[in-house]
């Protein structure tokens, strides 16, 4: 057959019998066609703007944003909770304007979100800072992290027992009522500290009412990152700040980190 009657037989115009005689579609015809674009145009994940044939790529939860085009099937987007999907997969050729597109190797079509910490510190302190006129100097730093490469370092030199706070007011984005705030913390060994807490401060609308979860520093693993979980009353006015304190038990010096605070 020439590659004109094979474009029309494709098209469904023509159809052979199986005598090889143009004329009527047949159902082996039918059949011959279907089998012949199922070999064609491969299967691929369809997501809303573009087609990934198990490859490599990133999309949005509700692929808002500036997702992975058919021209660009690794572009990255996330939505205004920053969830992201990623399906896992060796990167493979995309198919543009009815092109048949190849497969990477190994791809799965199974989606993972992955919830992104509101304050992960990577670009800097994040207008975290020592409150209540406290003593302490914060910065982002790669010694220790939670996650990805950096976290807020608090650099403590007590030659007593003496408290710090670390805040950040207001939170962004803003916390609802009923919600868990999640902080990450580290005290390295040695650490000559008390005890920890984390807190949550409401505006005026409540009377700058106090949510707090206060841990005795046997309670903590040195060396270890430990992760404090604060719950938002269900009843809250605007959160107007969050903050973690700690208190020095004598003379030290030396770094306290928190990393990955998120709701």
């Amino acid at each position: 057959m020439d590659g004109a009657n094979f474009n029309l037989l494709r098209e469904g115009i023509l159809s052979t019998s199986m005598g090889g005689q143009m004329g009527r579609r047949s159902p082996h015809a039918r059949l011959w066609i279907y089998l012949c674009l199922s070999v064609v145009l491969p299967t691929g994940i369809a997501c809303t703007d573009a087609t990934y044939s198990r490859g490599s790529a990133t999309a949005t939860k509700n692929d808002s944003g500036a997702a992975g085009s058919r021209l660009n099937p690794t572009g990255t987007a996330s939505d205004a909770n920053d969830d992201t999907a990623s399906i896992t997969g060796d990167a493979g050729s995309v198919g543009v304007g009815g092109a048949s597109a190849s497969g990477g190797a190994g791809g799965g079509n199974a989606a993972t979100f992955v919830k992104i910490a509101p304050y992960d510190f990577e670009s800097g302190t994040q207008a975290w800072a020592p409150s209540n006129g406290e003593p302490g100097t914060v910065a982002s730093s790669p010694d220790a992290h939670a996650s990805g490469d950096r976290a807020l370092s608090i650099a403590v030199s007590s030659t007593a027992p003496t408290s710090y706070s670390v805040a950040v007011s207001p939170p962004m984005p803003g916390i609802p009522p009923g919600a868990r705030v999640t902080f990450n913390l580290l005290l390295p060994p040695g650490a000559l500290v008390e005890w920890v807490e984390v807190y949550a401060q409401e505006d005026a609308g409540s009377g700058y009412r106090f949510t707090t979860k206060h841990l005795a520093a046997s309670t903590v693993s040195f060396g270890f990152w430990t992760t404090v979980t604060l719950g938002i009353p269900a009843d809250s006015s605007a959160i107007a700040s969050i903050g973690f304190r700690f208190h020095t038990a004598d003379a030290w010096t030396g770094s306290v980190y928190l990393d990955a605070i998120s709701w």
